[in-house]
């Protein structure tokens, strides 16, 4: 018997379309779901660009070069556009507690140019980042210390773990072997 769940507690039997609180077919409320999503990304989205116009500012001010600039607007969009909206609805300066689980996990996976190199340099764009957002006002300076902090300490890990997911050979790249 085919069963589709409703929730992850309740199971919906073949026959039984009658007692679930939406119907089949009627993805009304999914798409209006979908739409309140869609429309929130894009104020984020666009938030997130005059953000990451301001950064690029400040990094020309400091005289960096324009290749360096780019790999870290780059490196932070990919954070704050992609990771950040997929994994939940989250603005940037909310975004500091998520930075393990985007290098320690996701980035390796997700992104195909993921390296131990790639992620020192993600981990300098998103430091340089939220020190731009702390200048501004927008994060604190204790958040930005314990970002730092986490970078500090987990940056090896990070690297040992992308170098792991590499190598082929490997099956349990997170090192719990």
């Amino acid at each position: 018997m085919l069963k589709v769940f409703i929730d992850h507690k309740t199971a919906l039997k073949l026959g039984e379309e009658s007692k679930a609180s939406a119907k089949i077919g009627d993805s009304s409320t999914i798409e209006g779901d979908c739409e309140d999503y869609e429309a929130a990304c894009e104020r984020i989205r666009k938030d997130n660009e005059e953000l990451l116009d301001g950064f690029v500012a400040m990094l020309r001010g400091k005289r960096l070069a324009s290749r360096t600039i780019g790999t870290h607007r780059d490196n932070v969009d990919f954070f704050v556009n992609e990771f950040l909206l997929r994994v939940d609805l989250i603005k940037p300066a909310e975004g500091t507690g998520r930075v393990n689980e985007f290098m320690g996990d996701w980035f390796i996976r997700k992104a195909m140019w993921s390296t131990p190199r790639a992620i020192k340099s993600n981990a300098t764009s998103l430091y340089k980042f939220y020190t731009y957002l702390a200048l501004t006002g927008k994060l604190s300076a204790a958040e930005l210390a314990e970002l730092k902090q986490t970078i500090d300490l987990r940056l090896p890990d990070w690297e040992i773990r992308c170098e792991r997911y590499n190598d082929g050979k490997i099956e349990d790249w997170r090192g719990l072997d």
